[in-house]
């Protein structure tokens, strides 16, 4: 996914917040955590590499889906996905929803702050998910879905797809993956997937449907509030070209 974002000699435009370095970098050595998804085996305690097969293997599935859906976005029509295609998609967003230290760390932020109102009204978080099922109440785009596991999410989440229209500045991507723990009040703005520089994707609330929402070139607001939100939640953010990424730093000081 990182290679999509690279220049024409191969280089990502990148921006360390934590360091407040500009530089650029090879796509295989930016993003990268050693042992992030490393776990150990009871009761020998020997390390397993079992969640890294896994990831490898929801994004083989996704990958024919994925370049069936730039296509389709280029082209300005809906992908129509089959149901498997859909349950492709949709595992590989659940999965980078969680996969990023940023976003890990907003999961735990999220199941601690339910845990606390769940405390003050007397409820277990068994009792909050079944009140949540039982209302039927509406699935987060961002991923969270209480009540719902893995597989129920990614059979009840629709498609949205944003594609760029002669655009004077593209998306940029961002080490969280996409943006959950955003202060962005918009929710329209948060949980984007930006695939290509020209193309994001999002999950939605109406299962089964696909929506494609073109930002034409002087709709260019829309799209620095994307890169705003995904800037926000990542320490390090990357693009295509160098006047994205500094489009991003000039915003973000921006209340």
């Amino acid at each position: 996914m990182l290679r999509q974002f690279r220049d024409a000699h191969g280089q990502l435009h990148l921006f360390d917040k934590k360091l407040e370095r500009v530089y650029c970098g090879a796509p295989n050595n930016v993003f990268f955590e050693n042992h992030l998804y490393r776990i150990f085996t009871p009761p020998t305690g020997e390390p397993s590499h079992e969640v890294e097969k896994r990831l490898s293997s929801i994004e083989s599935e996704a990958s024919p889906v994925v370049q069936k859906i730039l296509r389709s976005a280029r082209s300005g029509v809906n992908p129509g996905l089959s149901a498997e295609e859909r349950y492709a998609w949709a595992h590989l967003y659940h999965a980078q929803s969680r996969r990023t230290p940023e976003n890990l760390a907003s999961c735990l932020k999220s199941d601690e702050a339910l845990s606390d109102r769940a405390r003050a009204l007397g409820l277990s978080l068994r009792e909050i998910d079944d009140i949540v099922m039982e209302n039927a109440l509406p699935l987060f785009a961002s991923g969270e879905s209480p009540g719902l596991g893995v597989e129920g999410y990614c059979r009840s989440v629709g498609l949205m797809t944003s594609v760029l229209l002669q655009p004077e500045h593209g998306f940029v991507i961002g080490s969280a993956g996409m943006p959950l723990g955003s202060n962005e009040p918009n929710p329209f703005f948060r949980g984007w997937f930006p695939l290509t520089p020209d193309v994001a994707v999002r999950a939605t609330q109406w299962p089964s449907r696909e929506i494609l929402a073109p930002i034409p070139r002087h709709a260019s607001a829309v799209v620095n509030r994307i890169n705003l939100a995904t800037a926000r939640h990542s320490r390090i953010i990357a693009s295509q070209r160098k006047s994205d990424l500094h489009a991003v730093i000039r915003r973000l000081g921006s209340p």
